[in-house]
């Protein structure tokens, strides 16, 4: 494609994430998933989704160009590879993230990002009336749809973590705006002797305790759930976890320099350790540990 071409598809690409967002809200997908393959009428007057045919017809043929549903000479929608993930309980589900990410606050606040650019303000309170999480500590609906939305991002990396990282040397570890806690209570299932804290903004801890309701007690007394500011002080670990490299960056301003020192030698360790046979590529990220 030529580069207009490809710059054209970047822009449409916004109402693509939109329609996305939409169906997903109205769980398509699932029933999809559930029934099998249906029309738009079928989907409203059989299944009781709740929108104008017409209308949901277009939104799904969208859907199905970029290859989220099938549809067949009748007009009937089915399932794809791609419309699993948009299912509620799929192992690897992001149909919250979606529903959050390309929801009507996130996407309305994001209305002030040239002015943000500009001045190198947040923007978020001139749209939204208030700052972002101040937002959404005052709508607990978009709060617990947040907080949904990170349990999807864990989902998506537990399993990495699980099979690449060796948390058998450590006794605590902390995530840091950790969501549920779905990461650290798997990672406590891995580890007997492990103990976690999930840290997260005070609104989100009642939902998360509710949500979690880990059912193993020699798991649930290992765990902790902490409401707090990651801006003003992360707690005492000898792990951080952070799925998001902001999250890293500010908590690592917050830790101490003997934090720091410690953490630094422990990442050095992990390298000679884990490369033992061939430090050479490594040098680079051992000096800046090591230093």
């Amino acid at each position: 494609m030529p580069p207009q071409a490809v710059l054209v598809q970047m822009a449409i690409g916004a109402w693509n994430a939109k329609v996305v967002s939409a169906v997903a809200s109205l769980n398509v997908a699932d029933i999809l998933h559930q029934h099998g393959p249906a029309s738009a009428v079928d989907l409203v007057q059989r299944h009781g989704v709740d929108a104008n045919p017409a209308a949901l017809e277009r939104c799904l043929r969208v859907c199905a160009s970029l290859g989220i549903f099938s549809e067949d000479s009748e007009g009937r929608f089915g399932q794809t590879s791609m419309s699993e993930p948009l299912t509620l309980n799929s192992p690897v589900s992001v149909k919250k993230l979606i529903e959050s990410f390309v929801g009507n606050s996130m996407w309305i606040g994001l209305a002030g990002l040239p002015k943000s650019i500009q001045t190198g303000k947040p923007h978020a309170h001139e749209h939204l009336g208030r700052d972002w999480w101040d937002y959404l500590n005052a709508n607990p609906k978009e709060l617990e749809l947040f907080g949904e939305a990170m349990k999807s991002n864990s989902l998506a990396s537990i399993q990495g973590v699980l099979n690449y990282c060796d948390f058998s040397a450590s006794e605590k570890i902390a995530d840091i705006g950790g969501g549920f806690g779905h990461l650290a209570v798997a990672l406590l299932e891995k580890y007997p002797h492990l103990k976690a804290v999930v840290l997260d903004v005070p609104e989100l801890i009642p939902i998360a305790r509710q949500r979690m309701q880990v059912k193993d007690p020699a798991v649930g007394s290992r765990l902790e759930y902490l409401g707090g500011n990651m801006f003003r002080s992360v707690p005492p670990a000898d792990v951080y976890i952070f799925k998001h490299i902001i999250t890293q960056e500010v908590a690592y301003n917050l830790m101490t320099f003997a934090q720091r020192r410690d953490l630094h030698h422990t990442v050095g360790l992990w390298y000679e350790q884990m490369y033992a046979s061939d430090l050479t590529p490594h040098y680079p990220i051992l000096a800046h540990h090591w230093s």
